[in-house]
């Protein structure tokens, strides 16, 4: 059996790395601004998805 690890920053993870409140974060991730996936009422943000989202929005993310 192949095991997965996948790494996911919480709300608070991504409004500290951009210097933006944690309400600033969940409303882009329910706008569809920013890739984001739920888990029950809890926002998730995938480290890989999130970098490769920076690098495309340089302008945008710090």
């Amino acid at each position: 059996m192949a095991t997965i690890v996948a790494d996911f920053w919480t709300t608070k993870d991504l409004a500290n790395r951009w210097v933006i409140s944690e309400r600033q974060v969940r409303d882009m991730a329910a706008a569809g601004e920013i890739p984001a996936m739920r888990v029950g009422k809890l926002w998730r943000f995938s480290v890989v998805r999130i970098t490769a989202w920076e690098k495309a929005n340089q302008r945008l993310a710090c």
